[in-house]
């Protein structure tokens, strides 16, 4: 098997998946809070994503992907959105991470959105595969943009 064109591939994909997130092209949902903490709009559809997602941060003309994770069909994102367990009770602090960084993100001036991709044909490997390899490219971008700010995918890269 060649590594090379797997690594090519999934490069390929990665920029495709991010020119979709930062595209006007393709559905993105902001995400809002009211003064009680409460999120904006109903997101349950989205909670049952399948494939890759990420949260597109935007503010003074400069707009980059701060995250790319993978969701299987699992209400992954529940746990981001609403700081909630798949059950709906409350996650432990140790583990709103992300959860608290949309906040901060958007107390700080930030345009926060939520940007989906599937493709029917991912299977669990090329799903992660996929994850890593935008991570990656995420990454980098955000870096160039926002050079002061920590990209939000800590364990890649």
């Amino acid at each position: 098997m060649d590594m090379q064109k797997i690594e090519r591939l999934a490069s390929a994909e990665a920029a495709t998946i991010l020119e979709k997130f930062k595209s006007n092209r393709n559905p993105s949902f902001p995400i809002t809070y009211d003064e009680n903490g409460l999120l904006y709009g109903d997101f349950n559809s989205q909670f049952t994503h399948r494939g890759i997602y990420g949260f597109r941060v935007e503010k003074a003309g400069r707009s980059a992907v701060a995250y790319i994770g993978k969701a299987e069909n699992d209400n992954r994102l529940r746990q981001h959105l609403l700081s909630q367990n798949k059950d709906g009770s409350p996650l432990a602090e140790s583990v709103r991470t992300k959860h608290n960084k949309i906040k901060l993100f958007i107390t700080d001036g930030y345009n926060v959105a939520l940007c989906l991709y599937s493709n029917p044909t991912f299977a669990k490997a090329s799903l992660s595969c996929i994850e890593i390899a935008t991570a990656l490219k995420a990454k980098e971008e955000f870096k160039s943009l926002f050079p002061k700010v920590a990209h939000w995918n800590v364990r890649i890269g």
